[in-house]
């Protein structure tokens, strides 16, 4: 058994990462390792009750790491370095714990970093490259892209207003790289994650480890669709990359042809209010905001509703594709990012930036035959868990960690 150290780069908001990180501790110590989780940065206390019955301390409490320079780094090795001796292994969690980690770890330690994402600040042409493609095309209507050009303009605005600014972000890129070519070992969540690594650090992943996920029981056949009012179920943080937006339009579109169609969408974000805005306007009575959904509340909406359908823009992975699979959605998803990889084979994949593709998507699943509708929700079923479950996965991860393939 061996003394594993767990670095992640903040908890104090808790989401996807903190409790893939959380599922990973605890299966690392259920096989007897010597696991303690240290944050560099946590405020509040709100994370506590995901790393609940875990060793997790915070180890300072720096500013947000977007203000961050190269020279700042230097406090937080030194944090970590204490926290981190006598570790055998190290398993580092999002931008800086990486870089960090290579340098404040024992030389005797292997250290390795499970790559969500590249720092997406640091990088965004490697890290959105759809939405970057399609910013330079010019004329794009959908938010996402619309909000990478406005942070690109103003990017470029502000490094040449002041040099200052593009010589710390090209700092941190090379500080970035240099250390994350130390590390031992580099496990990707997805392939498009891997190749952002690659795009943006120049780094090869060794492996490609896709996220934990928990499922219910085995799939019962659900019966018939009903292709005359299909509900179709949105499960997402209301944030502009997850393109909700487009979602909306796409059900504008499709109820042109299928008047009964019907959009959930489960989730709460900064976009609700203008979301809800563009629903009336463009989808008038064809969308219910159902906000925060709790976890035990997820199934019984999904079990009124027919497809999983979102289109987010350069996600990394995209857990919500094989939870909804698993629940007996019939899967509709974006041809690029994490999960095309997912949805590729067991649902429809389409142009995410085209509402005209998504609702065409839909119309695709609406039109399959009785008999190819359960062949699907049961293949689907059982792909996601023997590709994502956590007795696949996790053991996958421990080998990597402790310096096995």
């Amino acid at each position: 058994m061996a003394t594993v150290r767990i670095l992640h780069a903040d908890v104090s908001e808790t989401g996807g990462a903190e409790l893939l990180l959380a599922a990973q501790a605890r299966w690392l110590a259920a096989q007897g390792h010597d696991v303690r989780v240290f944050a560099l940065r946590g405020v509040g206390d709100g994370w506590r009750r995901i790393f609940d019955g875990l060793d997790v301390s915070v180890l300072a409490a720096p500013p947000k790491v977007e203000r961050l320079s190269v020279a700042d780094m230097a406090a937080l090795v030194a944090a970590a370095r204490p926290a981190l001796a006598g570790a055998e292994a190290v398993l580092a969690h999002n931008f800086p714990a990486a870089p960090v980690a290579a340098l404040a770890a024992p030389d005797s330690a292997r250290v390795t970093w499970y790559c969500h994402e590249p720092y997406r600040a640091l990088h965004p042409e490697a890290t959105f490259p759809a939405a970057a493609a399609r910013a330079a095309r010019g004329g794009a209507t959908d938010a996402a892209t619309r909000q990478y050009a406005r942070r690109a303009r103003r990017r470029r605005l502000l490094e040449g207003l002041f040099p200052w600014r593009a010589a710390r972000r090209a700092a941190l890129v090379a500080w970035d790289a240099a250390q994350v070519a130390r590390l031992d070992a580099v496990v990707a969540n997805s392939a498009f994650s891997a190749r952002m690594l690659y795009e943006a650090l120049g780094r090869e992943a060794d492996a490609v480890v896709p996220p934990a996920v928990t499922f219910g029981p085995p799939l019962r056949p659900r019966g018939p669709l009903d292709r005359a009012r299909p509900q179709v179920l949105a499960l997402t943080r209301l944030g502009v990359p997850k393109h909700v937006d487009l979602l909306i339009a796409a059900i504008g579109r499709l109820r042109a042809r299928v008047p009964g169609a019907h959009l959930h969408v489960a989730g709460e974000g900064p976009q609700r209010a203008a979301l809800e805005a563009l629903a009336a306007r463009v989808a008038p009575g064809a969308v219910t905001f159902h906000g925060h959904v709790r976890a035990e509340a997820v199934d019984a909406l999904a079990a009124r509703c027919d497809v999983f359908a979102l289109v987010p823009v350069d996600e990394p992975f995209g857990m919500v594709f094989p939870e909804a699979a698993a629940r007996g959605l019939l899967l509709v998803g974006p041809d690029q990012g994490g999960p095309s990889e997912i949805v590729r084979d067991i649902g429809e994949t389409c142009d995410g930036f085209d509402p005209e593709a998504v609702a065409h998507a839909i119309e695709r699943v609406l039109a399959l035959p009785d008999a190819a509708v359960e062949e699907r929700r049961q293949r689907a079923d059982a792909t996601v868990r023997a590709r994502y479950a956590p007795e696949v996965v996790l053991p996958a991860l421990e080998r990597w960690v402790l310096g096995g393939a």
